[in-house]
């Protein structure tokens, strides 16, 4: 069994429920950019926007099977962790963050998850 053992992943569910939620986080900015986002946590400078290989899971289970990789540990990309916030709403995002990535690693055996800590 081949695992990569260094993975980023952003659930594409994350991305969704963050621009619907954004209320609820009054200190995270969201910077749409095509199918993607970038971030802006507190006062801190805006992130680049997520690539598309971070949030593409179809995408990403082909290159996984084309390179012949049976597992991924996939943790949060670290321009997303918004460790510039708040601590309430520090815990209300990783929160939601860690709820998406065990989404998807229960939809996708492929996918190790590791959580975030605010």
């Amino acid at each position: 069994m081949i695992v990569d053992c260094h993975a980023h992943l952003i659930p594409q569910s994350l991305l969704q429920q963050a621009q619907k939620d954004a209320a609820h986080f009054p200190n995270v900015k969201l910077n749409p950019a095509g199918e993607s986002l970038g971030f802006q946590f507190a006062a801190s400078k805006a992130t680049r926007p997520a690539m598309k290989g971070l949030y593409d899971l179809p995408g990403r289970l082909k290159w996984m099977a084309d390179n012949g990789i049976d597992r991924q540990v996939c943790g949060g990309w670290l321009d997303m962790m918004g460790n510039e916030l708040p601590a309430a709403e520090g815990q209300r995002w990783n929160r939601m963050a860690n709820e998406h990535m065990l989404s998807v690693a229960r939809s996708e055996a492929k996918i190790i998850p590791l959580a975030a800590l605010p």
